[in-house]
Formats: C-alpha cells, sequence, structure tokens
C-alpha cells in the first residue's frame, strides 16, 4: 500500500568515514540505503535485490554529502539505481556564487557498477538547490526504464552542473539519455504543474562513449525549461540503436550545446 509509510533499510546520517561493503540487501519495503549529508562514503561490492515493480525500492541514495563513492557493485530494483539529491544540512561546495543557499548535494562517482531494471542513475529530483560534481563511469544499464537521467521539478530555483556520463553500456533501455527540466508526477499540488518564469538552470552536462540498445525509437530525450534552457550539454562518441531494429532519434526542446559522433544524429542546437 502505497500510501503507508514503508521504512528504508539501511539510512546513515551526518557520519564521516562510511563504508559498506560486501553486503546484500534483499527486499526492502522502500530505500535501500541512504546517505543524508555524510562525507567520506565508500561503497564497494555492495548487492541490491528488489523485484522490478516494487515501488520507492531506490538502491542508493544520497542526499548531500561530499567525496562520495559507489564501485563494483550490482543493483537490481524497483527505483532509481543511484540517485544525488540535496539536503539542506550540507554547506556549499566552494565560494560560489550560488542560486540558492538553502540545499546542495552531488561530490559523487558512480563506478563499474551494473543496473538491472528500476529507473536508472538520476540527478535529482532537483527541487530547490544545486548539485554539482557527479562522474557516472564504466555503469551497465539492462532493461531499465531509464539510464543516464536529470529530473527537476519546474517553478523553482537552483543549479545541476559538472555532471558527466561517461563509458556507458545499455541494453535494451527504454529511455537511455534523459534530461526533464519539466518533470512534473501527478502527485504534485497544484498539477499539471503551470508554467512559471523560475526553473533549475542545468549545464556543463558531458555524455561520452554512451553506446547499446533502446527498447523505443527513443535514443535520447532533452526537455529544458523556457525560463532556463540548458547550455553546454555535449555529446560525443553516443551511438544507440532500437533493439527492434531500425533508425532511433533524439528529442530537443530548449536544449543547447555540441555533437560528435553521434548516432542517430543530434538535435542540440548550437
Amino acid at each position: 500500500n502505497d500510501s503507508k509509510w514503508r521504512p528504508y533499510l539501511l539510512r546513515i546520517e551526518h557520519s564521516t568515514e562510511v563504508v559498506v561493503s560486501g553486503i546484500r540487501l534483499l527486499n526492502s519495503p522502500n530505500h535501500n540505503l541512504m546517505f543524508d549529508n555524510c562525507s567520506r562514503v565508500r561503497v564497494l561490492g555492495l548487492r541490491v535485490e528488489a523485484p522490478h515493480d516494487s515501488p520507492n525500492t531506490d538502491g542508493i541514495n544520497f542526499g548531500g554529502g561530499s567525496d562520495q563513492l559507489v564501485a563494483d557493485s550490482h543493483i537490481s530494483n524497483g527505483d532509481d539505481c543511484v540517485t544525488a539529491i540535496t539536503s539542506t544540512s550540507t554547506p556549499p561546495p566552494g565560494p560560489g556564487p550560488w542560486p540558492t543557499l538553502r540545499a546542495f548535494g552531488g561530490s559523487l562517482v558512480v563506478r563499474n557498477t551494473t543496473c538491472v531494471g528500476g529507473h536508472g542513475v538520476s540527478i535529482g529530483s532537483v527541487r530547490t538547490g544545486v548539485v554539482t560534481n557527479v562522474t557516472v563511469e564504466d555503469v551497465r544499464f539492462y532493461r531499465s526504464d531509464n539510464g543516464c537521467r536529470i529530473k527537476m521539478y519546474p517553478n523553482n530555483l537552483g543549479r545541476v552542473s559538472q555532471i558527466v556520463f561517461q563509458r556507458i553500456w545499455m541494453e535494451e533501455v527504454q529511455h537511455p539519455i534523459v534530461i526533464n527540466a519539466e518533470y512534473c508526477p501527478p502527485n504534485q499540488k497544484p498539477f499539471p504543474c503551470p508554467e512559471s518564469n523560475m526553473a533549475v538552470n542545468v549545464s556543463d552536462v558531458l555524455f561520452v562513449r554512451v553506446s547499446g540498445t533502446s527498447a523505443s525509437a527513443e535514443t535520447g530525450s532533452f526537455t529544458c525549461s523556457k525560463a532556463s534552457p540548458c547550455r553546454r550539454l555535449t555529446l560525443r562518441h553516443v551511438n544507440i540503436a532500437p533493439a527492434s531494429g531500425g533508425t532511433g532519434h533524439f528529442s530537443c526542446k530548449r536544449a543547447h550545446g555540441s555533437a560528435d559522433d553521434v548516432q542517430p544524429a543530434s538535435c542540440l542546437e548550437a
């Protein structure tokens, strides 16, 4: 019953020098592993298993924090594989200027990890705040709903920047590459979300050496805000084809950047 609160399996808050290594998390009632405002975190050799239709069974969530690493892990679940979100307890990563002083997150590396089912590696959802300095590399996605995803709620202020997805393999992923600045699920109030002159800014995002197959004709989707179009997006050596054959496509909405060696052809504006 999704209207009832279900507990996280393991939650670690306001901690330093944290190592989670070589354990298996099975059939969590909610998020499997949650870090809130932690520093110097190492998650190594973790195995997460949950049904692919189980709600909110995120593999690993990082709320704020700094100097965080996930490596050599396997996550098969029903929601986000790994997520970087903001925390009001995390200070700014530098002197700024920042669009908000309320919440910060990022400072994360996800390396040599396999995501099966679920919703992919997600930056966000970002409502208000800044997520920066995230690298996702040598990650494999199998039959996931999403692969590399950035999502923001509309009508808010913040920034997502300095994000790198590199050496990524996809196999029958429904939405391999996604940036969505108009993320507005039905549980939002009001719904549908009204237009606004405020938006989370997205810039300096790199996708390099991303290949494999999609479960649909959509190779990538960049839906950016009218109030703050996406800037300096880069696609380099990206080759994703529909598993069923034919030619895929990118869709773009107010997305600016550059592309080199991309199949199918990029739709990014200069």
